[in-house]
Protein backbone atom coordinates (compact mmCIF):
# COMPACT_ATOMS: atom_id res chain seq x y z
CA UNK A 1 0.00 0.00 0.00
CA UNK A 2 1.18 3.51 -0.79
CA UNK A 3 -0.38 6.06 1.53
CA UNK A 4 -0.08 9.83 1.24
CA UNK A 5 2.25 10.24 4.23
CA UNK A 6 4.69 7.85 2.52
CA UNK A 7 4.67 9.56 -0.87
CA UNK A 8 7.72 11.82 -0.51
CA UNK A 9 10.28 9.08 0.36
CA UNK A 10 8.68 6.69 -2.12
CA UNK A 11 8.86 9.30 -4.87
CA UNK A 12 12.56 9.78 -4.18
CA UNK A 13 13.06 6.01 -4.29
CA UNK A 14 11.25 5.78 -7.64
CA UNK A 15 13.41 8.55 -9.06
CA UNK A 16 16.57 6.69 -8.00
CA UNK A 17 15.30 3.45 -9.53
CA UNK A 18 14.62 5.28 -12.81
CA UNK A 19 18.13 6.77 -12.80
CA UNK A 20 19.67 3.33 -12.20
CA UNK A 21 17.47 1.51 -14.73
CA UNK A 22 16.42 4.03 -17.41
CA UNK A 23 14.67 1.44 -19.59
CA UNK A 24 12.59 -0.04 -16.79
CA UNK A 25 8.80 0.23 -16.97
CA UNK A 26 7.67 1.54 -13.58
CA UNK A 27 4.11 0.83 -12.42
CA UNK A 28 2.75 2.22 -9.15
CA UNK A 29 -0.47 1.61 -7.21
CA UNK A 30 -2.12 2.05 -3.84
CA UNK A 31 -4.32 4.52 -1.96
CA UNK A 32 -2.36 7.69 -2.75
CA UNK A 33 -2.08 7.14 -6.54
CA UNK A 34 -5.72 6.04 -6.68
CA UNK A 35 -6.89 9.20 -4.93
CA UNK A 36 -4.60 11.59 -6.87
CA UNK A 37 -3.55 9.87 -10.12
CA UNK A 38 -2.82 12.97 -12.21
CA UNK A 39 -0.96 14.67 -9.38
CA UNK A 40 1.23 11.60 -8.78
CA UNK A 41 2.11 11.24 -12.48
CA UNK A 42 3.02 14.91 -12.85
CA UNK A 43 4.84 15.03 -9.51
CA UNK A 44 6.94 12.00 -10.47
CA UNK A 45 7.50 11.73 -14.25
CA UNK A 46 9.64 8.63 -13.63
CA UNK A 47 6.39 6.63 -13.35
CA UNK A 48 5.02 5.07 -16.54
CA UNK A 49 1.65 3.75 -15.37
CA UNK A 50 -0.60 3.83 -12.33
CA UNK A 51 -2.89 0.98 -11.37
CA UNK A 52 -5.88 2.44 -9.53
CA UNK A 53 -7.93 0.42 -7.06
CA UNK A 54 -7.55 -3.31 -6.38
CA UNK A 55 -4.62 -4.05 -8.60
CA UNK A 56 -3.76 -7.72 -9.09
CA UNK A 57 -5.78 -8.47 -12.22
CA UNK A 58 -5.26 -5.02 -13.76
CA UNK A 59 -1.51 -5.26 -13.22
CA UNK A 60 -1.49 -8.75 -14.74
CA UNK A 61 -3.39 -7.51 -17.78
CA UNK A 62 -1.02 -4.55 -18.14
CA UNK A 63 2.07 -6.80 -17.96
CA UNK A 64 0.50 -9.17 -20.49
CA UNK A 65 -0.12 -6.28 -22.90
CA UNK A 66 3.42 -4.95 -22.54
CA UNK A 67 5.01 -8.40 -22.85
CA UNK A 68 3.12 -9.21 -26.04
CA UNK A 69 3.54 -5.78 -27.61
CA UNK A 70 -0.15 -4.88 -27.34
CA UNK A 71 -1.44 -1.36 -26.71
CA UNK A 72 -1.34 -0.87 -22.90
CA UNK A 73 -3.56 2.22 -23.15
CA UNK A 74 -6.55 -0.11 -23.64
CA UNK A 75 -6.16 -1.75 -20.24
CA UNK A 76 -8.98 -0.70 -17.86
CA UNK A 77 -7.98 0.48 -14.39
CA UNK A 78 -4.76 2.31 -15.36
CA UNK A 79 -3.77 5.97 -15.63
CA UNK A 80 -0.85 7.50 -17.50
CA UNK A 81 0.44 10.60 -19.29
CA UNK A 82 0.71 10.60 -23.07
CA UNK A 83 3.91 11.70 -24.80
CA UNK A 84 2.23 15.11 -25.18
CA UNK A 85 1.62 15.30 -21.44
CA UNK A 86 -2.13 14.64 -21.58
CA UNK A 87 -3.52 12.82 -18.55
CA UNK A 88 -5.50 9.67 -19.37
CA UNK A 89 -7.53 7.69 -16.84
CA UNK A 90 -9.19 4.38 -17.67
CA UNK A 91 -11.16 4.38 -14.42
CA UNK A 92 -10.97 2.24 -11.33
CA UNK A 93 -9.95 -1.42 -11.47
CA UNK A 94 -12.78 -3.91 -11.08
CA UNK A 95 -13.02 -5.61 -7.70
CA UNK A 96 -11.95 -9.24 -7.56
CA UNK A 97 -14.91 -11.53 -6.99
CA UNK A 98 -13.24 -14.75 -5.80
CA UNK A 99 -10.45 -13.82 -3.39
CA UNK A 100 -10.20 -17.42 -2.16
CA UNK A 101 -8.80 -18.33 -5.57
CA UNK A 102 -5.91 -15.86 -5.39
CA UNK A 103 -2.52 -17.50 -4.79
CA UNK A 104 -0.70 -16.70 -1.58
CA UNK A 105 2.29 -14.33 -1.54
CA UNK A 106 5.31 -16.08 -3.09
CA UNK A 107 7.61 -15.89 -0.07
CA UNK A 108 9.99 -18.39 -1.64
CA UNK A 109 10.88 -15.82 -4.33
CA UNK A 110 12.31 -13.25 -1.92
CA UNK A 111 14.53 -13.14 1.15
CA UNK A 112 11.85 -13.03 3.83
CA UNK A 113 14.45 -12.83 6.59
CA UNK A 114 15.45 -9.36 5.38
CA UNK A 115 12.06 -8.08 6.50
CA UNK A 116 12.73 -9.14 10.07
CA UNK A 117 15.78 -6.87 10.40
CA UNK A 118 15.13 -4.34 13.12
CA UNK A 119 11.98 -6.20 14.16
CA UNK A 120 9.85 -3.99 11.93
CA UNK A 121 6.14 -4.05 12.74
CA UNK A 122 2.99 -1.94 12.66
CA UNK A 123 2.02 -3.29 16.06
CA UNK A 124 3.89 -5.14 18.80
CA UNK A 125 7.22 -6.57 17.70
CA UNK A 126 7.62 -10.28 18.34
CA UNK A 127 10.85 -10.72 16.38
CA UNK A 128 9.13 -12.53 13.53
CA UNK A 129 5.92 -10.76 12.67
CA UNK A 130 4.31 -11.79 9.38
CA UNK A 131 1.53 -9.89 7.57
CA UNK A 132 -1.70 -11.41 6.29
CA UNK A 133 -5.05 -10.35 4.83
CA UNK A 134 -8.22 -12.18 5.79
CA UNK A 135 -10.65 -9.74 4.22
CA UNK A 136 -10.65 -6.94 1.65
CA UNK A 137 -12.38 -3.61 1.65
CA UNK A 138 -14.78 -2.25 4.24
CA UNK A 139 -18.55 -1.79 4.22
CA UNK A 140 -18.37 1.47 6.17
CA UNK A 141 -17.80 5.00 4.85
CA UNK A 142 -15.74 6.76 7.52
CA UNK A 143 -15.02 10.30 6.41
CA UNK A 144 -11.32 10.05 7.25
CA UNK A 145 -10.70 6.89 5.25
CA UNK A 146 -9.55 6.23 1.68
CA UNK A 147 -11.55 3.00 1.47
CA UNK A 148 -14.53 4.20 -0.62
CA UNK A 149 -12.17 5.60 -3.27
CA UNK A 150 -9.73 2.69 -3.26
CA UNK A 151 -11.93 -0.33 -2.63
CA UNK A 152 -15.50 1.00 -2.95
CA UNK A 153 -17.73 -0.30 -0.13
CA UNK A 154 -17.72 -3.91 -1.25
CA UNK A 155 -16.48 -6.12 1.58
CA UNK A 156 -15.15 -9.59 0.78
CA UNK A 157 -13.97 -12.27 3.20
CA UNK A 158 -11.75 -15.28 2.67
CA UNK A 159 -12.77 -18.67 3.99
CA UNK A 160 -11.66 -18.71 7.68
CA UNK A 161 -10.14 -22.18 7.21
CA UNK A 162 -8.04 -20.92 4.28
CA UNK A 163 -6.83 -17.99 6.37
CA UNK A 164 -5.74 -20.34 9.17
CA UNK A 165 -4.07 -22.57 6.57
CA UNK A 166 -1.95 -19.56 5.61
CA UNK A 167 -1.23 -18.74 9.25
CA UNK A 168 -0.06 -22.31 9.78
CA UNK A 169 2.19 -22.14 6.72
CA UNK A 170 3.77 -18.91 8.00
CA UNK A 171 4.48 -20.57 11.34
CA UNK A 172 5.95 -23.72 9.79
CA UNK A 173 7.82 -22.20 6.84
CA UNK A 174 8.96 -18.88 8.28
CA UNK A 175 8.93 -19.48 12.06
CA UNK A 176 6.41 -16.67 12.52
CA UNK A 177 5.71 -15.78 16.14
CA UNK A 178 3.00 -13.22 15.52
CA UNK A 179 0.56 -12.62 12.65
CA UNK A 180 -0.39 -9.05 11.80
CA UNK A 181 -3.72 -8.60 10.05
CA UNK A 182 -3.47 -5.63 7.70
CA UNK A 183 -7.18 -5.72 6.84
CA UNK A 184 -9.02 -2.42 6.87
CA UNK A 185 -11.68 -3.94 9.11
CA UNK A 186 -11.25 -7.62 9.85
CA UNK A 187 -13.85 -7.91 12.61
CA UNK A 188 -17.14 -6.97 10.99
CA UNK A 189 -19.21 -10.17 10.86
CA UNK A 190 -19.31 -12.06 14.13
CA UNK A 191 -19.82 -15.46 12.50
CA UNK A 192 -16.62 -15.03 10.48
CA UNK A 193 -14.37 -14.04 13.38
CA UNK A 194 -15.80 -16.79 15.63
CA UNK A 195 -15.22 -19.38 12.89
CA UNK A 196 -11.65 -18.10 12.44
CA UNK A 197 -10.96 -18.29 16.17
CA UNK A 198 -12.42 -21.81 16.44
CA UNK A 199 -10.25 -23.00 13.55
CA UNK A 200 -7.16 -21.33 15.04
CA UNK A 201 -7.84 -22.89 18.43
CA UNK A 202 -8.28 -26.35 16.90
CA UNK A 203 -4.85 -26.17 15.22
CA UNK A 204 -3.09 -25.39 18.54
CA UNK A 205 -0.54 -23.19 16.78
CA UNK A 206 2.07 -21.51 18.94
CA UNK A 207 1.49 -18.05 17.53
CA UNK A 208 -0.16 -14.81 18.60
CA UNK A 209 -1.96 -12.38 16.32
CA UNK A 210 -2.83 -8.70 16.28
CA UNK A 211 -4.88 -6.03 14.53
CA UNK A 212 -2.62 -2.94 14.33
CA UNK A 213 -4.46 -1.33 11.42
CA UNK A 214 -7.73 -1.16 13.35
CA UNK A 215 -11.24 -2.53 13.27
CA UNK A 216 -14.71 -1.23 14.06
CA UNK A 217 -15.86 -1.44 17.67
CA UNK A 218 -19.50 -2.36 16.94
CA UNK A 219 -18.65 -6.04 16.30
CA UNK A 220 -16.82 -6.48 19.60
CA UNK A 221 -19.17 -8.11 22.11
CA UNK A 222 -18.27 -10.30 25.09
CA UNK A 223 -18.22 -13.54 23.09
CA UNK A 224 -16.05 -12.08 20.33
CA UNK A 225 -13.57 -10.47 22.72
CA UNK A 226 -13.22 -13.70 24.70
CA UNK A 227 -12.67 -15.70 21.50
CA UNK A 228 -9.94 -13.45 20.16
CA UNK A 229 -8.23 -13.31 23.56
CA UNK A 230 -8.23 -17.08 23.96
CA UNK A 231 -6.58 -17.42 20.53
CA UNK A 232 -3.77 -15.02 21.60
CA UNK A 233 -4.86 -11.77 20.01
CA UNK A 234 -2.58 -9.38 21.87
CA UNK A 235 -3.15 -6.03 20.16
CA UNK A 236 -6.46 -4.63 19.00
CA UNK A 237 -6.86 -1.14 17.61
CA UNK A 238 -10.53 -0.12 17.70
CA UNK A 239 -12.19 2.65 15.74
CA UNK A 240 -15.29 3.92 17.55
CA UNK A 241 -18.36 4.65 15.47
CA UNK A 242 -18.35 8.23 14.15
CA UNK A 243 -21.51 9.88 12.85
CA UNK A 244 -21.40 10.13 9.07
CA UNK A 245 -22.67 13.71 9.07
CA UNK A 246 -19.39 14.90 10.62
CA UNK A 247 -17.72 15.55 7.29
CA UNK A 248 -15.73 18.64 8.19
CA UNK A 249 -12.96 18.57 10.73
CA UNK A 250 -13.19 14.82 11.17
CA UNK A 251 -10.11 12.84 12.12
CA UNK A 252 -9.17 9.24 12.69
CA UNK A 253 -10.10 8.29 16.23
CA UNK A 254 -8.81 5.03 17.61
CA UNK A 255 -8.19 3.17 20.84
CA UNK A 256 -5.52 0.52 21.27
CA UNK A 257 -6.06 -2.38 23.61
CA UNK A 258 -2.95 -4.33 24.56
CA UNK A 259 -3.36 -7.52 26.56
Amino acid sequence: MMFSQEWVPQREFIIKVRARYPNLIIVVGGEHPTALPEYVLRDCPAIDFLVTGEGELTFLELVHALFHGNDPSKVPGISYLTSAGVFVSNGLSSRISHINELPRPAGHLCKVDNYHNGNWTMGISSGRNMPILGTRGCPYQCTFCSNPTMWTTRYTMRDPKDVVDEVESLVKNHAARSIEFFDLTAIVKKDWIIAFCNELKARKLNVSWQRPSGTRSEALDDETLLAIYETKCRLLVMRPKVARQRRLGSSKRSLSLIV
